[in-house]
């Protein structure tokens, strides 16, 4: 619940692949259902920031329109604000990369380029008979991402 109390969010089916949210917003008492399966994924987090399609998005408060603080994100490829397979599952166990400042002004995120990664094929079990592949950026010796942690001030 945000602090203002005028909107919930629940989550559900939270994988590395899937999410699916139920966001409430109390004063039209109305409820929507967002669910976005796959690497571009959508990310909603009770801080007016989102990641859709690999790109943060910011909206100061529930009625305004959202201003879009990065551009250079590419399925696969460059990660804004969220992690890549690699470091989700095996660096910070989260699939958030983005933090609030202690006042809550500015926000940190890291951009994850996997560009020069070479890519590995996992299989990925999708309750059919079979796994299918699905190619992920997996570095090796001296082919890693080239990761930044910038900051933007957020100020509504």
């Amino acid at each position: 619940m945000t602090d203002c109390r005028e909107l919930m969010i629940l989550a559900a089916v939270l994988t590395s692949f899937c999410r699916a949210f139920f966001l409430f917003l109390f004063s039209l008492l109305s409820v929507t259902f967002v669910y976005e399966c796959g690497i571009s994924q959508l990310l909603l987090s009770l801080s007016q920031v989102y990641i859709f399609e690999n790109n943060i998005y910011y909206q100061p408060d529930v009625k305004s329109s959202s201003l879009r603080l990065t551009s250079s994100g590419r399925d696969g490829l460059i990660f804004n604000g969220i992690n890549d397979w690699l470091y989700e599952e095996q660096i910070l166990h989260s699939s958030a990369a983005h933090w609030w400042s202690p006042s809550g002004s500015s926000l940190a995120f890291l951009t994850i380029n996997d560009t020069l990664v070479p890519n590995m094929q996992l299989p990925r079990f999708t309750g059919t008979l079979y796994p299918r592949g699905h190619q992920y950026p997996y570095p090796k010796v001296r082919r890693q991402p080239y990761v930044c942690c910038p900051a933007v001030e957020c100020v509504s």
